[in-house]
């Protein structure tokens, strides 16, 4: 019997550093994602998803990969985000092993945790030491009582995520670089004991539109159960302006 797992994703104490405080670089970090929001609905691209089961010792012991063109759409109202994705496949389909398969959805949106109507449900700290040349590190976790933007689906039940983590930001621009999540307390009822997560963002530029959009260039999730091991690598290439063209006409 074919089982399928569906992961679906839908965020103080001041500490001046190099004359921005770490709540400046938040509010900073806030209007990006508002940016992003409204701008990955307005892009297309092709996603390339690999998805892999390892065997007890790490390796691969099935691999399937597949490209689609790929939609997304965010929507950000009343404290909640809606993430909507569409994958037409391109070239000849995978072909299905018959496997229990890990299928991620939203992960490329993972960057919300930074969005202003998330933030509050995050503790953000400054994390000096895992910072790199021209970026800034900060950790987040999710408070005790918030609402999680990520549910674990299995057998048509939703079970919350509660993550934490660590993000690298421009520190001018408030860009989130990459953020790197990890599920903060294993999901017994599962044996979910493993949930991990790194998304890298990349400034995209586009003819005739003078700034970049700031999108989603890989995203990994490595889940792991008492008995099974996941990986799946989402790649997003080809990035375009998605202009829908519609035609009328008059009849006399």
């Amino acid at each position: 019997m074919k089982t399928a797992f569906v992961l679906v994703t839908f965020l103080l104490i001041a500490l001046p550093v190099h004359g921005q405080t770490r709540d400046e670089l938040l509010q900073r970090a806030g209007a990006q994602t508002e940016k992003f929001v409204d701008n990955f609905s307005l892009v297309r691209s092709t996603e390339q998803m690999v998805q892999q089961k390892m065997d007890s010792k790490g390796k691969v012991a099935l691999k399937q990969t597949s490209d689609f063109d790929y939609v997304g759409i965010v929507r950000v109202s009343n404290g909640v985000a809606r993430v909507e994705e569409s994958r037409v496949s391109k070239g000849t389909p995978a072909q299905n092993t018959g496997a229990p398969q890990l299928v991620t959805n939203g992960f490329a949106t993972l960057i919300l945790i930074f969005h202003p109507q998330f933030q509050d449900s995050f503790t953000f700290q400054d994390a000096p030491g895992e910072s790199h040349p021209g970026l800034r590190a900060v950790t987040f976790e999710l408070k005790p009582a918030a609402r999680s933007t990520t549910v674990f689906r299995f057998k048509d039940r939703n079970f919350p995520v509660e993550w934490k983590g660590i993000a690298w930001l421009d520190p001018a621009s408030g860009a989130v670089q990459r953020i790197h999540a990890e599920m903060k307390n294993p999901i017994g009822d599962l044996g979910l004991q493993l949930l991990e997560a790194e998304v890298e963002y990349a400034s995209i530029k586009f003819q005739d539109i003078p700034e970049p959009y700031w999108l989603p260039r890989i995203a990994t999730v490595d889940l792991e159960t008492n008995q099974q091991h996941w990986k799946n690598t989402h790649t997003f290439r080809n990035y375009a302006p998605y202009t829908v063209t519609t035609t009328a006409s008059v009849v006399p």
